[in-house]
């Protein structure tokens, strides 16, 4: 593990990535979408969890991702929130903009 990521497992309790994501698919590991769709999600909550600065690149790839994740989960028709997810997804992705003075 790179020096600069040495306390990941002290900070991040329920790891997940996506090479186990997609072992998990090959091998019919996921009762349906949404325990699917749980992982990807946990990928995310890592991702911000670690990086917690809304300016870092890895925070801000994590938020986009899952925006774009949520709108195909919801258009493949899987979601069951009727697109509540991709919508707080999309609204997170956002750029923060600077408070005029």
């Amino acid at each position: 593990m790179p020096k600069d990521t040495e306390d990941y497992f002290t900070t991040i309790s329920s790891p997940m990535d996506y090479g186990s994501i997609q072992s998990k698919l090959e091998a019919a590991g996921y009762p349906d979408a949404d325990a699917f769709a749980s992982d990807v999600r946990l990928v995310t909550s890592n991702a911000v969890t670690y990086s917690p600065e809304a300016d870092n690149s890895c925070h801000k790839a994590a938020r986009a991702h899952l925006s774009e994740f949520e709108k195909q989960f919801l258009k493949q028709g899987l979601a069951t929130d009727d697109g509540a997810a991709a919508a707080e997804a999309a609204k997170a992705a956002k750029p923060k903009r600077a408070k005029r003075s």
